[in-house]
């Protein structure tokens, strides 16, 4: 039987994430009008938005792994994992996938707050058992070759997951 604990630890700095550099700052009024202009608006009228991949996102990541593992012996083999952890993040320091737009431009870490795959806990059984019916076990040592073949030396084996849901999708 062995047990395991570790800690795991991430952070982002600087990543890229893509943005749009011509959205105007928070504030009333229709975008694009002249009382809430886009920053570009006074230079080229028509000009919608900009597409800019900046390095101005962050992220983190902390977790405490449990691992509880029982080796093979009398037939059973069993193995429980269990994660507690908190993920953060900018919008869009997830990667392409969890693209995202702070609500000011100006301010990304204004938004900084739980990550797209934030699951605070997961936790993991796996077991495998090797049933004792066939040659040489204990139920059925004295099988006939055709008997054992086909009923022999079988296992049964599984896996259950349970975790926390997402902070949203």
């Amino acid at each position: 039987l062995m047990l395991e604990v570790t800690y795991v630890g991430n952070l982002g700095k600087n990543t890229p994430n893509f943005v749009n550099g011509n959205d105007p700052a928070p504030g009333p009024g229709v975008v694009g009008s002249v009382d809430h202009p886009r920053p570009e608006q006074q230079f080229a009228p028509s000009l919608g938005p900009v597409s800019l991949m900046p390095t101005l996102s962050g992220n983190n990541y902390n977790g405490l792994q449990v691992k509880l593992d029982k080796r093979f012996s009398h037939g059973l083999q069993a193995l429980a994992t269990y994660t507690y952890a908190h993920a953060l993040a900018t919008p869009g320091a997830e990667g392409f996938n969890y693209n995202g737009n702070s609500q000011n431009p100006n301010c990304r870490y204004c938004d900084y707050g739980n990550s797209a795959f934030d699951l605070p806990h997961i936790f993991t059984l796996s077991a495998i058992y090797d049933l004792p019916l066939g040659k040489g076990m204990q139920f059925g040592s004295h099988m006939n070759p055709i008997l054992n073949a086909m009923f022999g030396h079988w296992e049964v084996s599984g896996i259950f997951r349970a975790n926390s849901g997402a902070p949203y999708t």
